[in-house]
């Protein structure tokens, strides 16, 4: 007989997942992407996309400059990084949670249902096998099309930089190579 965590390895089950916990994992990818990318002629944030500048990005900055660059130091101060997972959660759950699922105009709700349920999310039946299975390819190819875009989007202060995997991504993204 299977037991339960049996039956999640393959997918047999479907698995709730805390927004909380998504917005944590959230703050964790994106605190790098916060800090200036600094070149001899130029510092700034790198741009994230054509429009202004996501809001999430925007609330990492406004905690690094109240409480320095050192991600486990916020971490450490349980108040303050509950505080801004807080934060991040409500932006998680009103845009990119909803639009992962779309493909062009069309709603494809293969991830998971539609809306939150008391902070979680529930996966879809053989979901979390899938993303376990293949996180290694999944991870690889997200982290390369977004060092394409934000190479595109910041031809000017990049050129031809050849560390950009290891300043977004630092060393465990250079691994991923």
């Amino acid at each position: 007989m299977l037991s339960a965590g049996q039956y999640v390895l393959n997918g047999e089950f479907s698995v709730s997942q805390s927004t909380f916990a998504i917005a944590e994992k959230f703050v964790e990818y994106y605190w790098r992407h916060a800090i200036p990318y600094t070149t001899a002629k130029d510092s700034r944030v790198l741009r994230q996309n054509t429009g202004n500048m996501a809001k999430v990005i925007r609330l990492i900055l406004e905690a690094q400059k109240q409480r320095g660059d050192s991600l486990v130091s916020l971490m450490r101060d349980g108040s303050a990084w509950k505080r801004l997972v807080r934060k991040v959660e409500a932006v998680v759950k009103e845009m990119p949670l909803w639009k992962l699922q779309r493909v062009g105009k069309e709603k494809l709700d293969f991830l998971y249902g539609e809306g939150e349920l008391n902070g979680t999310i529930e996966l879809r039946p053989g979901v979390a096998y899938c993303f376990r299975q293949f996180y290694s390819l999944m991870q690889d190819a997200v982290r390369s099309a977004w060092l394409r875009d934000v190479r595109s989007l910041n031809t000017d202060l990049l050129g031809e930089t050849l560390d950009l995997r290891e300043f977004l991504f630092g060393a465990e993204g250079m691994r991923s190579k």
